[in-house]
């Protein structure tokens, strides 16, 4: 979150969220799940690569991904994972780590290596959405 116009107590939330928002949390339900979801994906986006994060998150299934971005609003980012899902032509469901690993091995296409990172516009978006809803929830993740 940017420092100006921001107390402390915003800057506390969004850092626990950030620290402690995860999807797997047992706290984390409805729109709170979404966003943890929702921050999961833009950094392992961030942190190794579209292709990266679905090999990691093989705990998630690609449509709580995509329907995580969608409830938060982030509809750019929703919008080319599900295109990168369309030409993937496979649900990517909760499975164990080897059997996403083999299966992205299998389906994934040079084409959608123009997909790896996010477009600034994307990611600003989808920030933009996530330091919203800690605003909108800053209360329970004071709390976290």
């Amino acid at each position: 979150m940017k420092q100006s116009n921001q107390d402390n107590s915003e800057i506390e939330a969004w850092n626990n969220f950030i620290m402690n928002g995860y999807p797997y949390c047992s706290e984390l339900r409805g729109a709170r799940l979404a966003a943890g979801i929702s921050k999961h994906f833009m950094g392992g986006v961030n942190g190794g690569g579209l292709n990266s994060f679905l090999t990691n998150s093989y705990e998630l299934d690609s449509q709580q991904v995509l329907d995580a971005l969608r409830a938060i609003g982030a509809v750019k980012a929703a919008a080319d994972l599900a295109h990168v899902l369309d030409i993937l032509g496979t649900p990517l469901l909760k499975s164990s780590q080897d059997e996403r690993w083999h299966l992205l091995e299998t389906i994934w296409v040079d084409e959608l290596n123009a997909y790896e990172c996010f477009a600034d516009t994307t990611e600003a978006e989808l920030r933009g959405a996530l330091e919203r809803h800690v605003r909108e929830n800053k209360e329970f993740y004071l709390g976290l």
